[in-house]
């Protein structure tokens, strides 16, 4: 049985620009209504020189002026958030290099049932070589994180409508069922409307008779119908909110989500990723990579427990 997790603690990391403040908003919508402490986090990353000698060393009077700095910003912005809602906001900032390894430890310190992070959505040759703070979190992440598209522009720091449609896509595995309680979660307290999606790819062997081929060979149609009958039968929730629906796509899986997701109006897609490696999926692509990339909404991303 599916059941959602109580949301008590949500980590949002902020990173002194207004483009981590995209998502605030979302993160202080789902904080009211499930009647969670919001925690804003950023990580402060000492700078570095190089000497003539090829060493790094680290400029201690700059490094206090910028930590004073950030120190000041992320109090104001707390006092900003605070002044919006009635809920718990409070901040914590860390110093380390390694940015992604703190935001998990602190996830994991305050014990966060979710967290939302703006995203610029790189592709995958810009993560391979440049590393990205996205890329990392989903694959060691302890907590549920929440994908927001950010923006360059000023961010409102009203709390953000409920999603209303949530998409799940399934690919028959236990795993992927493991986004189920932290979706659940998500729109538990807005009577969202959950659509179960299966998608089957189209490959040349399901081809038969002379007809052009539209559909997959019934017995894998069914087969797939069977399945998400069967996810749909161990959730708690109200038959009248669950919807099922089976994709037949020849294209990748990803742009079939994708598709589905813009035709049926989507506002929230969730996932569960096994968190290869960046070159397993630079070689190979990675379902949740794309979506989280090019996803036009949201994107709740779970990290299946033992991955």
């Amino acid at each position: 049985m599916h059941v959602p997790r109580k949301l008590r603690s949500i980590v949002v990391p902020v990173d002194g620009t207004t483009f981590g403040e995209h998502a605030i908003p979302v993160a202080l919508g789902i904080a009211e209504r499930a009647g969670a402490e919001l925690i804003l986090v950023h990580v402060h990353a000492p700078l570095q020189f190089e000497s003539r000698a090829n060493r790094m060393f680290p400029d201690g009077v700059l490094d206090e002026w910028l930590l004073r700095e950030r120190r000041d910003c992320l109090n104001g912005l707390v006092r900003r958030v605070a002044y919006a809602t009635t809920v718990r906001v409070r901040s914590i900032l860390v110093e380390g290099p390694e940015i992604s390894e703190r935001l998990c430890r602190i996830a994991a310190l305050t014990r966060a049932d979710l967290m939302v992070m703006a995203t610029h959505g790189r592709g995958p040759l810009g993560r391979l070589w440049f590393g990205s703070v996205t890329d990392a979190l989903i694959q060691r992440s302890p907590a549920p994180v929440l994908f927001v598209r950010g923006s360059d522009a000023p961010a409102r720091l009203d709390p953000a409508p409920a999603f209303r449609k949530v998409l799940i896509p399934l690919d028959g595995s236990n795993r992927a069922e493991d986004v189920m309680p932290a979706a659940l979660a998500v729109g538990q307290s807005s009577n969202a409307v959950y659509t179960l999606v299966r998608v089957v790819p189209i490959q040349a062997e399901d081809s038969f008779g002379d007809a052009p081929m539209m559909r997959p060979h019934p017995r894998r149609e069914e087969e797939a119908a069977k399945y998400v009958t069967r996810v749909t039968s161990r959730l708690s929730l109200d038959p009248a909110r669950v919807r099922t629906c089976t994709v037949f796509d020849d294209r990748s899986t990803a742009d079939a989500i994708l598709r589905y997701a813009g035709h049926s109006r989507t506002d929230l897609i969730g996932l569960a990723t096994r968190g290869r490696g960046k070159l397993s999926r630079f070689l190979h692509g990675s379902v949740v990579d794309q979506v989280v990339r090019k996803a036009a909404v949201p994107v709740l991303v779970q990290r299946s427990p033992g991955a």
